[in-house]
């Protein structure tokens, strides 16, 4: 079982290890609460909400070490559309989005 501990000192660490965009994330970073996401095959993701940057989030799945990035549907309901891989991926998903 992972704690909001475990999840703070993984996040902390995975974002003082990007190249790039360090500052910006720095500044996302939520305290981490577990939430439930709906994925795009209907299956039900128990993840870690690490960041929120406008209407998104960055999420993390401590046992793969993956990140990813989730939203609130029009429905109202946490959406999990699949993992990027780094912390930096999930973040470049973000910002291409805005953009």
């Amino acid at each position: 079982m992972y704690t909001k501990e475990n999840v703070t000192a993984k996040v902390k660490e995975d974002v003082r290890a990007m190249a790039i965009h360090r500052s910006d994330l720095s500044k996302a970073l939520v305290e981490p609460v577990s939430m439930a996401f709906e994925g795009p095959d209907g299956y039900e993701w128990i993840l870690w909400v690490a960041a929120k940057k406008d209407d998104f989030f960055i999420v993390c799945d401590l046992e793969s070490g993956n990140y990813g990035t989730g939203f609130i549907n029009i429905l109202g309901k946490p959406v999990f559309p699949g993992f990027s891989g780094s912390i930096q991926d999930a973040y470049e998903d973000i910002v291409t989005r805005e953009g």
